[in-house]
């Protein structure tokens, strides 16, 4: 067994075991919850294989993140942000993730962000706590920020009300898991988009934006090239790891964007959002 890439957490972390046990390597485009990992860790003293979570597009942004950190060591603060389109078909562990977003305040900060071209500027909502602790997993110390803003522009208005009303928190989550859909020919190809950021004492230090046409599509693509990239250096780490504890953006940026995702530096000017506040602006 060479290769594993799993996409939903399976609560007894089977997969993840038996990787560490018999050897091998497990691409999970989940993230494991820090207990999780000190669990798999405590029990695994001398693994044999490799377990790599917050892969995908999602890993892209979070290599991206960390070379931003390794360039700008003087940053207290990161964030990341990223579009979130109804017209993209997805699963009941999606729509829990969404609601999961939307928990943990009564009512969010909002902040706006100048994007690339076709999205401009956009107003989005700050995630609870409870998922913003899988950003500081990722990245460590500094204070961190995520942001979610939707797509088509009626929803992000219509989200961005209720969260000004209190009631975005309150909506329950089968609203967001009770609706079925047929699986699609194909992955969407709506160009979406990732940022991340960071910033010192309140001033944008630098930025980077990951871009691509639809987040499954770009998750696909992701996930080949890591696993191409992890093949290629099979053997050289044991254990569970963050995909940014293993690769670096640099030597995987060719492959990425002969996949379609683009890595794109953001001006200083250009993403800067307003002061987090509370409640609805366009």
């Amino acid at each position: 067994m060479d290769m594993v890439v799993s996409t939903v957490r399976h609560p007894g972390l089977a997969a993840e075991r038996i990787v560490l046990c018999e050897g091998g390597t497990l691409l999970h485009l989940d993230d494991l919850p820090a207990a999780e990992r000190c669990r798999l860790k405590g029990e695994m003293a001398a693994p044999r294989g490799l377990v790599v979570d917050r892969s995908g597009v999602v890993g892209v942004a979070a290599l991206a993140l960390v070379e931003l950190l390794e360039q700008h060591p003087e940053a207290d603060t990161v964030e990341y942000g990223f579009l979130l389109s109804a017209a993209e078909a997805g699963g009941r562990a999606g729509g829990a993730f969404v609601h999961r977003l939307l928990g943990g305040r009564a009512r969010h900060p909002t902040a706006r962000f100048e994007l690339p071209n076709p999205f401009g500027r956009r107003r989005c909502i700050e995630a609870g706590p409870a998922v913003e602790r899988l950003l500081r997993e990722a990245v460590g110390a500094q204070t961190a920020h995520l942001y979610v803003c939707f797509l088509p522009a009626a929803l992000n208005a219509a989200m961005l009300a209720l969260n000004s009303l209190g009631l975005a928190s309150r909506l329950p989550l089968a609203v967001f898991t009770g609706r079925r859909r047929s699986v699609p020919a194909e992955p969407s190809r709506q160009p979406t988009c990732h940022w991340v950021s960071i910033r010192q004492a309140g001033d944008l230090v630098a930025s980077r934006f990951v871009l691509g046409e639809g987040d499954y599509r770009m998750t696909v693509a992701a996930t080949a090239v890591f696993a191409e990239a992890l093949i290629a250096q099979a053997g050289s780490r044991k254990g569970v790891f963050g995909a940014e504890e293993v690769l670096t953006l640099a030597p995987l940026a060719p492959a990425l964007a002969a996949r379609g995702i683009r890595i794109a530096a953001g001006s200083g000017v250009g993403v800067r959002p307003t002061p987090p506040v509370s409640g609805y602006a366009r």
